[in-house]
């Protein structure tokens, strides 16, 4: 829908008001807890036909191995289907460093880890049976503390509804996962 331009003077109905609330922007879809020292986190119900895209939001409190990054796996994809890369740099300093490891059955280190850590990961087309993309920033916290910004690829043509989340090594305590649509209107 085009976007309505109001005039000084003119009524805004409660028609147009909500049509254009209903039309803006992200839609939130729902939200996960992470809970006590768990090894992972599978969000379901996450993905539909209803939006082709998505934002995922993470907040973990504490990773018990802060040097460990935290893993991401769509839930209909096996093999070594998994290929990510980018570019991260530690605060303070003005190295930049490149990342590009292996295929690999998840994105391995999609999420920088630290205490805390946080990230913001758009996915593109997870639901749609064709490849799925990704692009994701992520701080870390604590020692070592940066930014990291990857590209990320998963190459089957499944159809996924859900994902999980996993530290590389040892376990994750507290925080929120949030998930929002982007609205196609």
């Amino acid at each position: 829908m085009a976007v309505k331009t109001f005039t000084a003077g003119e009524t805004a109905t409660a028609a147009d008001t909500n049509t254009y609330l209903a039309n803006a922007g992200l839609v939130y879809i729902k939200q996960q807890t992470i809970g006590n020292t768990v090894a992972s986190v599978v969000v379901t119900d996450a993905f539909s036909a209803t939006y082709d895209n998505y934002r995922i939001m993470v907040d973990v409190t504490t990773v018990s191995n802060t040097g460990s990054s935290i893993s991401m796996s769509l839930n209909n994809a096996t093999g070594s289907t998994y290929v990510h890369g980018g570019v991260y740099f530690v605060f303070e300093s003005t190295t930049v460093n490149g990342y590009g490891p292996p295929a690999s059955t998840k994105w391995a280190d999609l999420i920088a880890s630290g205490s805390p850590a946080c990230a913001s990961i758009d996915l593109h087309n997870p639901f749609a049976s064709r490849p799925t993309t990704a692009m994701a920033q992520s701080v870390r916290g604590g020692s070592g503390a940066g930014h990291y910004i990857f590209n990320a690829l998963e190459t089957t043509s499944s159809s996924h509804t859900g994902f999980t989340l996993s530290p590389v090594a040892g376990t994750m305590t507290g925080g929120t996962i949030y998930v929002y649509g982007y609205r196609k209107a």
